[in-house]
C-alpha cells in the first residue's frame, strides 16, 4: 500500500512513526510517498499510534502541539488504510 503525504505529513511519518517500525518500507522523499506491505500495515498503524502515546502526550488526558500533528497523521494514515482496502 502506498501512502501519501504532504511534506509535514511526510517529516512526522520518517521521524516518529517509523522510528518503531522495523519492516521494510520504501520512503519516497521527492514525491512524499510510504510504501508499507499489505502484512504491515496493522503494525505500521500501531507504529503511529505508539508515536502519540510516547512523544505526544503531557499526561494521560491531554496532548501536546507534536501530540495533536501525530493524532491528525494518525487518522490520514488511517483513512488512507480504509480507503485502499475498500
Amino acid at each position: 500500500m502506498i501512502y501519501k503525504f504532504n511534506a509535514s505529513e511526510y517529516k512526522l511519518v520518517k521521524e516518529y512513526a517509523l522510528e518503531q517500525f522495523y519492516s521494510d518500507v520504501v520512503c519516497d522523499d521527492e514525491n512524499y510517498t510510504v510504501e508499507i506491505s499489505d502484512s504491515d500495515i496493522s503494525e505500521f498503524m500501531s507504529s503511529a499510534d505508539d508515536a502519540i502515546i510516547g512523544h505526544g502526550m503531557v499526561n494521560q488526558d491531554n496532548l501536546s502541539e507534536l501530540g495533536c500533528k501525530l493524532q491528525l497523521l494518525y487518522d490520514e494514515i488511517y483513512y488512507q488504510t480504509k480507503e485502499q482496502t475498500k
